[in-house]
């Protein structure tokens, strides 16, 4: 499997190796070459998958495509398809679908002009039926460029043939022939022909009921044969009427003749006949000449056409299915909340559709060759096993895979099974010999790149025989580099899978208390056939069951049975407990926060009680300074003895007022500080670049310097301005819980230096710690997103510190609208942009982790960012 191409998917047109993938989806998939993987399809239903997908398809060529989909190898082309199916589903889902219409197949109409043959009205109408239909979804998605921009890319490379179009499809009138206007000639000729007509109908209409002839005749009536008008007339009176006979009856009674006075009226109708015809053979050998010098861009248009047809049809599959694409990975299979898609496709529609399929997740680890899954019969074992089939099938085709979000699968490039009883009386096989010539057919075949899927392997022989060739198979296909999910009842295999690390267990489990199986898959443990409940459940005398279980108990092959139904109701009576332990953690969760919301409430009250009361205050106090300022003035107009007494009065209220202006603020410092408690700035973290909150301006500012007298200068918006240090706190930023990603790479190397984790405190440029480099992102787990409105933000042309407050709210709003991904454009320009972007993010705490921008999503002149949950 060849490695990943990127290319710009924003660009103007699609990229330069996308005439490859359309190649590809031109052309019915061929049988594979290695022996058993057509097979495989035919066991996992996979052709009746690909039937849905032909029914929601418009064109025949797209239908038939469809039926034969093929798979990609390229993981360039497939990360392209996948993004291009969830673009149309987003692009359906908010309710506008493109218009694309039926169309026939044309391409030996095309290649018959190319060669100078000669097209037919009918075909002429169903190339001019197909020009029409791809401009109207050329102009269609040009107006969804915002929403579709890959699909427009498609689109807009549908060369626009207009003219062809109108002069084609304006010769032709409401019933699909010629219209009188598609040449003046025409007009004319018919024109003629009709009023030819008219004076025949008229002349052979007066000899119908002419008197001496009314007799003559089987009916007052008049016909046409041959294009010559006739009367029906008598075979026994033949020769009383002179003519010329065209043809007699069934039944011989009677005969149609030309009357002789109308001969050459009837010639002259058919002379103009030939000639009307003449002029549309002229008329369609013209535009047959056209559509010869358009014929390449007329196929190449239906390409497109027919590729946007598949494409819109694999969306509206994917959103039957509640589909989400999968994260391509080496060799991880996590299948969130997995469904059966034909299973899905079955209840699609009922009213309990969304609990008729049980969702299991199924997870294998890189470490885990192969899931083994035991259980009760009937429990959906080889439903669970179908469903990896299925998804991993899925995910190699381009289409996003029933499942939840979140899902990961590797790209297998060969599915095998052996799957269900293919004994045949008429081959003279029995269900061993068909499971072995099954398995003969791959196993020496199978690599790195094989999923193996086998329901039930040996099944038709001695079950201790059957479990040796499993463990066998089970070992090859671990020493070959296989992935496989393989169901069993066989006690051995389980136990076998206990004791290698290399193996993990799964089971279905079963409802004892209602007797019938749950259909949920439970990983980690192996699971019990629950045969002789099954067999009460469904009518099978109680004696024989009895028996069967005195029997059991004298076998010591029934002892795993017995400690997996011991550890199945262990499991449930914890499972209770737990349940029972959630409900009180709950309430308890529940009770605590009611009790802070109750003190915060308070509290908030009364901290909005001391500020509103700090502000009237200062209100009155203001009012008070003013008075005394005012009168201050006017004393030193007409300044007296008396009167300069009296100021230094005033002036001595006045250092009093500003004694307790200054205590206010200090009050309401201390309000502000209760409300939001910050830690003093210690002198040594005073650098150049740090972020502290002012309490007199009750915002955050940078620090621009010290003057060693205790005082800070700080920069505020575009702003400077002194303060003392003392009015300072740190600025503190809550921490956050690690995120999986992290998880899962405690203890790793460190991940490339342009992957970054939101959250830091401090940035690499403006504090002395350093930002924080993440763990490994592993991109493949995380789907490729398009840029919409919605989640990208536009910077370029606005200076630094606009910037960056345009995105602290455009992260507030993409956080509200549940934006997983946010794309922000800066550009290159001088780099001082991007910088402040990206130091602003690794101190966001909305951002889960950034990077520069891929070379399909804009270059290092763009910054993708993910958000927390």
């Amino acid at each position: 499997m060849s490695t990943n191409r990127q290319d710009n998917l924003s660009s103007d047109s699609p990229p330069f190796w996308a005439e490859s993938l359309l190649e590809v989806f031109s052309k019915p998939r061929e049988a594979s070459k290695r022996p058993g993987v057509e097979h495989a399809l035919e066991r996992l239903e996979w052709p009746r998958l690909c039937e849905a997908l032909s029914q929601r398809c418009a064109t025949e060529a797209a239908q038939l495509l469809a039926l034969r989909h093929v798979f990609l190898d390229e993981v360039s082309w497939l990360q392209r398809r996948l993004a291009e199916v969830v673009e149309m589903a987003n692009l359906i889902a908010q309710g506008y679908r493109p218009p694309i219409a039926p169309v026939a197949a044309i391409d030996a109409d095309l290649e018959r002009a190319l060669r100078g043959g000669a097209i037919s009205l009918e075909s002429l109408k169903a190339i001019g039926d197909a020009l029409q239909a791809m401009h109207a979804l050329r102009r269609a998605l040009a107006k969804q460029v915002e929403l579709a921009p890959m699909a427009w890319q498609w689109a807009q490379t549908i060369a626009p043939l207009e003219p062809l179009d109108a002069r084609i499809n304006n010769i032709f009138g409401p019933d699909g022939q010629l219209a009188d206007h598609a040449s003046p000639e025409l007009g004319m000729l018919r024109k003629r022909v009709r009023r030819l007509h008219e004076g025949l109908r008229k002349e052979i209409e007066e000899r119908a009921h002419h008197k001496d002839t009314e007799d003559l005749l089987q009916d007052a009536y008049f016909t046409i044969r041959e294009g010559r008008y006739v009367l029906p007339v008598k075979t026994q009176m033949r020769t009383r009427i002179r003519g010329i006979v065209h043809a007699t009856s069934s039944s011989g009674q009677t005969v149609f003749v030309e009357p002789q006075d109308l001969v050459a009226m009837n010639n002259h109708l058919r002379m103009a006949d030939f000639d009307v015809i003449a002029e549309e053979k002229r008329i369609v050998a013209s535009l047959s000449t056209e559509v010869a010098k358009h014929a390449p861009a007329i196929a190449a248009n239906l390409r497109r056409y027919v590729y946007l047809d598949l494409l819109r049809a694999s969306a509206e599959l994917s959103l039957d299915l509640k589909a989400t694409p999968a994260a391509i990975t080496k060799a991880r299979i996590d299948l969130r909340l997995a469904r059966h898609p034909l299973l899905v496709l079955k209840h699609l529609g009922d009213e309990n559709a969304e609990t008729s399929v049980v969702p299991n997740t199924i997870t294998i680890e890189p470490e885990t060759s192969t899931l083994v899954v035991s259980g009760s019969n009937a429990g959906g074992k080889t439903v669970t096993l179908k469903t990896v089939g299925l998804c991993a099938l899925m995910a190699r085709a381009g289409l996003p895979v029933s499942a939840a979000s979140g899902s990961e699968c590797p790209l297998f490039e060969a599915v095998y099974t052996s799957i269900g009883d293919e004994q045949s009386l008429a081959d003279d096989t029995s269900t061993f010999s068909a499971q072995i010539k099954d398995l003969s057919e791959f196993v020496e075949d199978l690599d790195g790149t094989s999923l193996v899927l086998l329901d039930e392997p040996f099944a038709g022989t001695d079950p201790d025989h059957a479990a040796a060739l499993g463990i066998a198979l089970l070992e090859h296909m671990h020493e070959r580099g296989a992935r496989g999910v393989v169901t069993t009842h066989l006690d051995r295999t389980k136990v076998y899978a206990m004791e290698h690390d290399w193996l993990a267990n799964a089971s279905v489990s079963f409802d004892v208390e209602h007797m019938r199986p749950t259909f949920k898959l439970r990983l980690g443990t192996p699971g019990g056939s629950s045969a002789l409940r099954i067999a009460t459940a469904m009518g099978l005398s109680e004696s024989i069951v009895e028996r069967a279980k005195e029997l059991r108990l004298q076998d010591a092959t029934g002892d795993l049975e017995q400690v997996l139904n011991g550890l199945e109701a262990e499991r449930r009576a914890l499972e209770a407990s737990r349940r029972e332990q959630e409900a009180e953690a709950d309430r308890a969760r529940d009770l605590q926060e009611r009790l802070e919301e109750s003190l915060r409430r308070a509290r908030n009250a009364q901290l909005d009680a001391l500020g509103d009361e700090a502000r009237a205050f200062r209100e009155e106090l203001r009012d008070a300074r003013e008075r005394l300022a005012a009168h201050v003035h006017r004393m030193q107009l007409g300044e007296t003895a008396a009167d300069a007494l009296q100021a230094e009065e005033m002036r001595t209220i006045r250092e009093e007022l500003e004694s307790v202006d200054s205590t206010l603020s200090e009050a309401e410092r201390a309000v502000d500080d209760e409300a939001h408690p910050r830690h003093k700035v210690p002198d040594e973290a005073l650098v150049p670049g740090l972020t502290v909150w002012s309490r007199t301006y009750k915002r955050e500012a940078e620090v621009l310097g010290v003057d060693g007298r205790g005082r800070v200068e700080l920069r505020i918006g575009l702003m400077a301005t002194m303060v003392k240090a003392d009015d300072l706190r740190m600025v503190e930023v809550a921490p956050r819980p690690k995120t999986l990603a992290e998880e899962k790479s405690r203890g790793t190397e460190a991940a490339p230096r342009n992957v970054h984790r939101g959250g830091a405190t401090t940035s690499s440029k403006r504090h002395p710690r350093p930002v924080e480099v993440a763990p490994q992102l592993d991109s493949e787990n995380r789907p490729m997103i398009p840029q919409t409105p919605g989640n990208t933000c536009d910077l370029r042309g606005m200076r630094g510190d606009e910037a960056v407050e345009r995105v602290e709210f455009f992260l507030d709003e993409a956080l509200r609208g549940q934006q997983p991904t946010v794309h922000i454009i800066h550009g290159h320009g001088t780099g001082i942009l991007k910088r402040l972007v990206r130091e602003y993010l690794a101190t966001s705490v909305y951002i889960d982790g950034f990077r520069p921008g891929e070379r399909t999503e804009g270059g290092d002149g763009v910054t993708v960012a993910w958000l927390r949950d």
